[in-house]
């Protein structure tokens, strides 16, 4: 899931003129997609995120953002979370629920003076929810790519994250 997250939000990035780049020194934009399936991973989600303040605060310029279960689906308990992760974490520019890359591309429009209206919003909205175009620096490097099936889950298992953080299942239609 969080694989095809990342892909999908890539090709975003892409469309907007954005390149991949593993040097995050040399990143305009970092985006740390999250799992918080298991209690370890949410701490190295954390020391990850503490790991960029130093760099946010000798290069502000730089957007930062927070993807994926930590940040949880939209609903009243996540916006109060969200809150509060935005007050932990004040140097996170952009919190994005899981599958959503909205909120970055909408506050990267913004940062650049274009507007987010008109056939450029539809162009975009497309290319987000259209077929997946792998990001270039994957493309002829993979002999498979994830394609969600369906996000979410309507089971409210006692050991399971799944629905508080990625919300009532929906499928990709037939």
């Amino acid at each position: 899931m969080n694989t095809a997250d990342s892909q999908r939000l890539g090709s975003a990035l892409e469309t907007l003129g954005y390149q991949h780049t593993d040097d995050l020194r040399q990143a305009n934009v970092i985006v740390l997609n999250t799992c918080v399936v298991r209690q370890s991973a949410e701490d190295r989600a954390t020391g990850f995120l503490w790991s960029l303040k130093p760099l946010k605060t000798d290069r502000p310029e730089t957007v930062i953002g927070l993807m994926g279960c930590m940040v949880g689906v939209k609903t009243r308990s996540s916006k109060r979370a969200n809150g509060r992760l935005q007050d932990v974490f004040p140097h996170v520019d952009v919190l994005m629920p899981p599958g959503q890359p909205e909120p970055l591309i909408d506050y990267l429009l913004q940062q650049e003076g274009r507007g987010g209206s008109g056939a450029e919003m539809e162009k975009r909205y497309h290319l987000q929810d259209g077929t997946l175009v792998l990001p270039l620096h994957q493309r002829g490097r993979t002999v498979s790519a994830p394609v969600p099936v369906v996000d979410g889950c309507n089971h409210v298992c006692s050991y399971c994250v799944i629905p508080a953080r990625r919300g009532q299942e929906h499928s990709r239609p037939m």
